[in-house]
Formats: structure tokens, C-alpha cells, sequence
């Protein structure tokens, strides 16, 4: 069994990779055995992938079976339950749900799993991100399946296994397989060979060391320096074609698999908890942990103001009292309040006193109303004033103590006097703009 995530894939919409998973074959040919979703939705994972704006939008790979090795269908499911919990720690099937699609026309087993790159919450997600960490998890993965099964580990030769690096480095697959169907075919047998070739085919080798070689290839600006066994002076393909990893594990290799696999898995775990189940903390919080120096300068401004008490207009000297939850007063009945109560309405309209009609007098009327203006508008700016220091009282109270239930009690009158500071601002921003656009009256 071997584990392969396809490349240069994710970038357009699920029509296309649901297609080859579905329907006919990448040739466009009828699949002598249909194909069957084996586990999760197409609508689901389709909808997730249409809906994302970001470039890449899935991954695609395929888990496949030799010919020989046919594991049963609940070999599958905890296969595919196992794959979860490995490389998806902590993500549900409705976080993120995976199609999985089994194919069998080729003579072997064959399952095909298709993930998108983002969470039904919207946020991005890649299940193989970038990196030798998640290589090394692949490989680790492949190699317990494998042993778990009871199946042979997957073996290269040597010169594949070298060579993948020219591969990968050049981004030139069918060239690099070319390479290698040659060196085994015999027509490439060492590096001299390999130089020939190379500069037949309109690149040029520009450097030749005892342990390397450079190449500048045709339609690169730069050269591209290669090291290793395969470009050594004296290196023999032949041999290395010949030489193959082992096919049993051992105790060191099952031991150190299980080993990266239980780390790096908790590593996964722990990013996917903090990013995608941890619920953001509130801005007073993220204010007071993340931006410590905000308390310093609040602190430094009450010191400044107390220091200058006596400068300041007594109308600032005030202080607001202390805002407390409290239960609503009792209403006494008639019989207990006796003579108190309210007279009738008739009784009252009688004894109310009669309004007097006198003439408005224009001409003061826009002294008396600026005079009002600039009156409210001292007002509003010195209870501002006042609730700032409170404010700043508070937060220096805040940083010095440590007992959770007078911390809340402090965090709640802060919450209080903020809301009635933004009131008191937006007030006095609306009384500013009234007096602006009044008409005057002449």
C-alpha cells in the first residue's frame, strides 16, 4: 500500500476532480467498474470547495493497494478512520468532510479521497500543508498501514530514490523519467553518460566537480548546481538500480514510526485546538495581556492629573458616584400610604395654576441659545473628564490585584463606565452638530 497526494491540482472547481472520481477515467474512457463513494457527501465537500474564494481549494490524493493485497471492506473504514485522526486531529466530518471514492478497474484496490482546503466556518484548512514535517508523517502513516496489514513495505531502488531530488528541483517530471527509463534500460550507466545527455538535449553542463555537477538548462536564466551519490565521478547506475530498501520492518524502524507519528500528531492537534476550537477572547482581554504598556501610560496620566488638582477648575474635582445593582423599590399600596397618595385627576386640573401667554422675545433669542450651547457643551466635556480618571483608577487597581471575584467586580464597573463614556461622547458629538445646523432666527 502507498499513500500519494497529486500535484499541481486544487485550483479550480469541484466539478473537475468529481468528475474524474465519479465518472470516466482521464482518458475520457468508460471504466470497466464504476465507481462508488465509498464514505462522505459530494453535495457537501462540493459546496465547500465552489464557495472558497482563496486560490487553492482541495487536495487530492489516493491511497492504493497492490494487486495481491485485498483488504476487506472494515479494513477500509478503520483505514479511513485512522487517516482522520492522523492528519486531521480534532477537525469532525462537518468541519471539514472528506469525499472518499473507491475504484477497482485497474485490477487493484484504489481509494480516492478529495479534502477542501477550507472548514464549514469558512476558515482555511490544509490537511497537507508544506514542509518535510508532513513528509515525514506520509512516510511514518504508509509504513504503520503497511506493517498493520500485514502487507510488504513499499520498496524503491537506490538510483529512484537519489534521483528524486533532480526531479524535484528541475520541476521537469517527464524529463526526469525519461532519465530514469534510460539508466535502466542501460543506456545511462554513469555519470559521463548522464553529462552526454544532458547537453544533447540543448542544456549545458557548466561545471563539473568530484562530488557534483551544474547545469544550465534551457529555459532557465541561472544554473542549477546537483549533489549526491548518482553525481559522483566514479558513481555506477547499474549498482544502484540493483540496491532496493527492506521489505520487513524492523523493531528500530517500527518503534521511530510510531514515535513521529505520535508527535507530529500532537502537534497537529494543539495548532488545530488553538485555531479552529478555541473561541476568541474579548478586546478588554486581548488589551490587558497583549498590550501591558497601555496600563503604564494609564497610570502615568492619573499621577499627572492628581499632581495638577489644584490648576484645575473645581467643576473637574467632582466625582461620580459609585454605579451599584440594586433591586427595584417596592411600590406601597393605598392603604399604607394614606393621605400621601395622589388626588384625582379632576382635583389636580383644579388646583393646577393657569398659563400665561406672555409675548416671545426675539431679539435675545440666539444670545440666550448659544449661551445654552456653550453651558451643555463644558458640561458634557467635563463629565468626560471625570469618567477618564475613573477609568484610569480602575485599571490601575486592575493590574495590582489578584483575586478573580474583585476582578470581575472591577471588570464589570469598567464595562459600565466605557459604555457611558461612549454615550456621553455621542451625545455631546450631536449636540455639537444640532447647534451647528440650527436656523438662526433674526
Amino acid at each position: 500500500m502507498i499513500i500519494k497526494i497529486f500535484k499541481n491540482v486544487g485550483k479550480g472547481s469541484s466539478r473537475g476532480p468529481i468528475n474524474y472520481l465519479l465518472g470516466n477515467d482521464a482518458e475520457g474512457k468508460v471504466r470497466s467498474i464504476q465507481p462508488r463513494i465509498f464514505q462522505g457527501s459530494k453535495h457537501a465537500t462540493a459546496f465547500l470547495i465552489d464557495n472558497n474564494h482563496r486560490q487553492n481549494k482541495y487536495t487530492s490524493g489516493v491511497v492504493a493497494f497492490r494487486d495481491s493485497e485485498n483488504p476487506s471492506y472494515e479494513q477500509l473504514k478503520e483505514m479511513c478512520e485512522d487517516f482522520q485522526e492522523t492528519f486531521m486531529p480534532h477537525m469532525f466530518r462537518d468541519d471539514v468532510p472528506i469525499l472518499w471514492v473507491l475504484h477497482r478497474e485497474k485490477g487493484n484496490t484504489e481509494m480516492h479521497f478529495l479534502i477542501p482546503k477550507q472548514t464549514s466556518k469558512g476558515k482555511a484548512f490544509n490537511a497537507f500543508p508544506p514542509g518535510s514535517k508532513n513528509m515525514r508523517l506520509l512516510e511514518a502513516w504508509q509504513i504503520m498501514q503497511n506493517d498493520k496489514l500485514g502487507y510488504k513495505q513499499v520498496t524503491s531502488d537506490g538510483f529512484t530514490q537519489l534521483f528524486d531530488v533532480f526531479e524535484k528541483k528541475t520541476r521537469k517530471p517527464q524529463f526526469a523519467k525519461k532519465i530514469r527509463t534510460m539508466a535502466k534500460t542501460g543506456k545511462i550507466l554513469n555519470r559521463n553518460d548522464l553529462i552526454l545527455f544532458l547537453n544533447s538535449q540543448g542544456h549545458k553542463v557548466t561545471r563539473v566537480g568530484h562530488n557534483y555537477i551544474s547545469v544550465k538548462f534551457s529555459d532557465k536564466e541561472k544554473s542549477m548546481r546537483f549533489q549526491g551519490e548518482i553525481f559522483k565521478s566514479d558513481s555506477n547506475y547499474k549498482k544502484l538500480l540493483s540496491s532496493s530498501s527492506k521489505e520487513k520492518l524492523s523493531e528500530l524502524d517500527r518503534a521511530m514510526a510510531i514515535n513521529t507519528i505520535a508527535q507530529l500528531r500532537k502537534e497537529r492537534e494543539k495548532y488545530n485546538l488553538d485555531k479552529y476550537h478555541t473561541p476568541s477572547k474579548s478586546k478588554f482581554q486581548n488589551t490587558l495581556k497583549n498590550r501591558p504598556s497601555l496600563i503604564k501610560k494609564e497610570a502615568s496620566t492619573s499621577r499627572l492629573s492628581s499632581a495638577n488638582a489644584d490648576k484645575q477648575p473645581s467643576c473637574y474635582l467632582r466625582t461620580i458616584p459609585n454605579i451599584e445593582m440594586t433591586v427595584a423599590p417596592v411600590i406601597p399600596s393605598k392603604e399604607k400610604m394614606g393621605d400621601s397618595i395622589a388626588p384625582p385627576l379632576q382635583e389636580r386640573s383644579e388646583h393646577a395654576p393657569t398659563i400665561q401667554h406672555n409675548s416671545f422675545n426675539f431679539e435675545n433669542f440666539n444670545e440666550n441659545l448659544s449661551c445654552v450651547s456653550a453651558d451643555t457643551s463644558h458640561q458634557s466635556s467635563t463629565s468626560l473628564a471625570i469618567i477618564d480618571s475613573q477609568i484610569a483608577t480602575l485599571i490601575i487597581k486592575l493590574s495590582s490585584l489578584k483575586d478573580p471575584i474583585k476582578i470581575a467586580e472591577l471588570q464589570q464597573k469598567l464595562a459600565i463606565l466605557n459604555a457611558e463614556k461612549n454615550n456621553q461622547a455621542f451625545k455631546e458629538k450631536h449636540d455639537k452638530e444640532k447647534h451647528k445646523s440650527r436656523i438662526k432666527i433674526r
